[in-house]
């Protein structure tokens, strides 16, 4: 078995070489069977000032990458040198995420850990179940100075029994693994570029994740390695996750044709209990998604990526965001108005791109509001958004461009009143319209109420696999340990290049994210 599981780790930067318009492109492919998890144009990036849109290039998540030369390692900075260089100026204007906040996150050595099945492979990096934990050194038991080897000279009584819970815990009562180790994949150590923007991209995303530790609905950052961030070693633990959100939407489309079918006829659907019960569940998911994004924003962070596969499921079927290679924090505000904007480079995916973001233009949270628009829009209708758009060209024109005929999704009539505002609210081309993530938290939460008074709205309880708890309740909490769903495969992806940016089809961005460096 393996689990849908996305991986988004590096960064891949398409610029101009020799002032020609060549750009590298990626596509998708469904191969060995594996479900084929439509997906999004995906666009990443480093944070950069700019004012100007252009063309951008891609990363993916495929076999192998065109070797691109950065202007770090132009200026002859090694691949370390250079993702050093990526990660600080990313950090520059940040006040709330702290590299401090890393010294309470458990370290491990690599060959503390016995990796299993791949879980998820990305353009730079891959994602494996951990099978079981031999932990060298110190133990809770014989924590002492004295009998400390000298790899264990950082290792604190604190993060050794953090360390030691992990390990014990590592398996459910059912034999799955708990956690998920997420590193850079061997075949792009030879590749600097990719080496080095993989290396940044996921030293920005242990930062952030050590950051927001403290809500139900975003991913747990549980160890990193011991090893340097920007070294070739360095990985990440986190919570094994069951679906993406893609996988989900497929599955609700698989039900509701049965439910169309033969099986209706016979089982009748008295007063529509069964699609009212299918509503509330993509509505509550859709209420804790918001809360999640709510968090981040109160946070001034800016996820700048989301999208279906960036969100999924753990083993109690809670939603959860990861996925924060390209999270920025906001600068500290320089007037008193809510909208104002920051110049960062266009990063996310485009299919769910807000239009400032897609033309180059100053943004700010605002972006995640229009992608979340259209990640519901996707959640209820079960269609994918701007389907009709086959090229990046037609995206630009038809749906970012102001002058042009700014498409959106067709909102059902038989939608709430309260739904369809919440929709063209959220994706309402100009930024300074739509609601901030607290306003729609608060719409949503009365929706889901209308549906069912009982429903449970607490978005600060932490329901994590494996927090470590007090005595008096951690035999409650295994208790609910116990909760299991099926997994399901993820796509594989592929990559080509593509000469003509503007005519690549957009399909071929689908499955993939993107990092764009926009070029004066």
């Amino acid at each position: 078995m393996s689990a849908a599981y996305s991986v988004n780790h590096g960064v891949v930067n398409m610029i101009k070489i020799d002032d020609t318009n060549t750009f590298y492109g990626l596509s998708s492919s469904n191969n060995d069977g594996y479900h084929p998890v439509e997906e999004e144009l995906s666009k990443k990036t480093d944070e950069e000032p700019h004012s100007a849109a252009g063309d951008e290039v891609g990363e993916g998540e495929g076999i192998s990458v065109p070797q691109i030369k950065t202007r770090q390692l132009k200026r002859g900075l090694s691949a370390e040198e250079g993702a050093q260089s990526i990660y600080s100026q990313n950090l520059s204007g940040c006040s709330w995420i702290e590299s401090s906040k890393m010294k309470k996150i458990p370290k491990f050595k690599t060959k503390e850990l016995m990796m299993g099945l791949t879980l998820g492979s990305g353009c730079f990096g891959a994602v494996y179940e951990i099978r079981g934990f031999h932990l060298t050194g110190a133990t809770k038991r014989s924590f002492d100075r004295s009998k400390r080897d000298d790899d264990d000279e950082e290792v604190t009584p604190g993060e050794m029994e953090s360390r030691n819970f992990i390990a014990r815990h590592c398996y459910r009562n059912n034999g799955d693994a708990r956690y998920a180790i997420k590193k850079l994949k061997s075949g792009i150590l030879e590749d600097d570029s990719s080496f080095m923007n993989g290396m940044a991209d996921l030293a920005n995303e242990t930062l952030y994740l050590a950051s927001l530790q403290h809500h139900p609905n975003i991913i747990k950052l549980r160890g990193v390695a011991v090893e340097n961030m920007f070294s070739k070693e360095y990985f990440l633990i986190l919570d094994r996750l069951y679906d993406t959100l893609q996988v989900r939407i497929l599955k609700w489309k698989k039900t509701k044709k049965h439910t169309k079918g033969f099986v209706r006829s016979i089982i009748k659907d008295r007063n529509g209990q069964k699609k009212r019960k299918l509503l509330e569940e993509r509505m509550k998911y859709a209420m804790d998604l918001m809360a999640a994004i709510a968090y981040m924003h109160d946070h001034r962070i800016i996820h700048r990526d989301l999208k279906p596969d960036n969100i999924g499921f753990d083993v109690r079927n809670d939603i959860k965001v990861f996925d924060f290679g390209l999270a920025r924090e906001m600068p500290p505000p320089k007037t008193n108005s809510p909208n104002e904007t920051f110049k960062f480079t266009s990063a996310g995916s485009p299919r769910y791109m807000a239009p400032e973001v897609g033309l180059g233009q100053r943004h700010n949270q605002s972006c995640d509001i229009y992608s979340f628009g259209l990640v519901f829009w996707e959640m209820l209708t079960l269609k994918r958004p701007f389907k009709n758009e086959r090229t990046m060209h037609q995206l630009k024109e038809n749906v970012w461009n102001p002058w042009g005929r700014q498409e959106r999704p067709s909102v059902p009539a038989k939608f709430s009143t309260s739904i369809q505002t919440i929709l063209h609210e959220s994706w309402n081309p100009d930024h300074r319209a739509r609601p901030n993530a607290h306003k729609l938290l608060d719409d949503l939460t009365k929706e889901c109420l209308k549906l069912r008074q009982d429903m449970r709205i607490s978005h600060t309880a932490r329901r994590s696999t494996f927090v470590m708890l007090e005595r008096s309740s951690r035999s409650q909490e295994m208790k609910r340990r116990s909760e299991t769903i099926k997994e399901e495969s993820s796509s594989r992806l592929s990559v080509h290049s593509a000469t003509n940016f503007d005519s690549t089809a957009i399909e071929d961005f689908d499955n993939v994210s993107w990092n764009t460096k926009i070029s004066h």
